[in-house]
């Protein structure tokens, strides 16, 4: 492979200073073989990238953190014929394509193939937004290559319980709508599992919508859901009552269905100024 001059080119966004440090700092923390400005265009994807969704608002944060900070962290890179393929780094590296950057600073390190998707998928593993689907994908993924690999072993690699595996793989049984909005961060992973309940996917996609633009809780979605579902309403009252009950109480025998009401939560009540009965809640 040819030389690469470690001293910045124009283009790149950090300062000389800076870039000194830099060095320094990765070189203890990585025994980097290389640390260079490498061509973006000489970078080619990761094949065993796990990560598929890159939110936009969160794409642009970094991209005005780059343009006014540069890229302080190196992206991480291997030898590949007489380019480079992509280890991790993915957001950096597509941030600095799309502000026009021709150069990165990244660590270049001889890999094999099994080295660089460990490294891959260790580096994206224990980031907070990776979701359960991708995380079970991802273990799969390892599986298919190193058959021999049990499920123990494979956590006992990335640092993680085996049961938490197995709670993973329950994502995996969820609607296709659901998972993928759970892997594109528009609903949690609490709001996923009350969304699989929904059989039909036209009111699930109703409902990850509403759960997105609305910034619904859990509380909220679940009461939406419930509606959906046709479950049993927890609480009922008078229209012109004072009080909310459980169904079951004796005064809520009393309301004539004229007169009654419906509510699948605390809040609908509290909210036309209702408040609890003394006797059952």
């Amino acid at each position: 492979m040819p030389d690469i001059a470690v001293t910045a080119p124009s283009e790149c966004e950090c300062t000389p200073s800076l870039w000194q440090r830099i060095v320094a700092r990765v070189r203890g923390l990585f025994g980097a073989e290389k640390l260079m400005y490498v061509p973006v265009s000489r970078i080619k994807d990761n094949p065993f990238q796990p990560r598929e969704y890159v939110l936009e608002e969160l794409q642009e944060t970094l991209k005005a953190s780059i343009k006014s900070h540069g890229v302080i962290v190196p992206i991480i890179v291997t030898e590949h014929a007489d380019d480079f393929m992509l280890v991790a780094g993915q957001r950096r590296l597509k941030a600095a394509k799309e502000l026009g950057f021709t150069h990165i600073p990244a660590i270049v390190r001889r890999l094999n193939q099994k080295q660089m998707m460990e490294m891959s998928y260790l580096e994206n593993l224990h980031r907070a937004d990776l979701t359960k689907v991708d995380q079970v994908i991802m273990f799969d993924r390892i599986r298919r290559r190193y058959p021999n690999l049990t499920d123990g072993e494979l956590a006992a690699t990335m640092g993680l319980n085996p049961d938490d595996i197995s709670k993973a793989r329950t994502f995996l049984d969820m609607p296709v709508p659901v998972q993928e909005a759970l892997r594109a961060g528009m609903i949690g992973e609490e709001h996923a599992v009350l969304i699989a309940q929904i059989k039909e996917p036209e009111h699930q996609l109703e409902v990850i919508e509403l759960v997105y633009v609305e910034k619904l809780d859990v509380v909220s979605a679940k009461e939406l859901v419930d509606r959906m579902t046709h479950k049993d309403a927890p609480y009922v009252a008078a229209d012109d009552g004072v009080h909310f009950h459980s169904p079951a109480c004796a005064y809520a025998g009393l309301i004539p269905n004229n007169r009654l009401k419906k509510y699948w939560s605390r809040k609908e009540p509290a909210k036309k100024g209702k408040i609890p009965c003394m006797n059952c809640l």
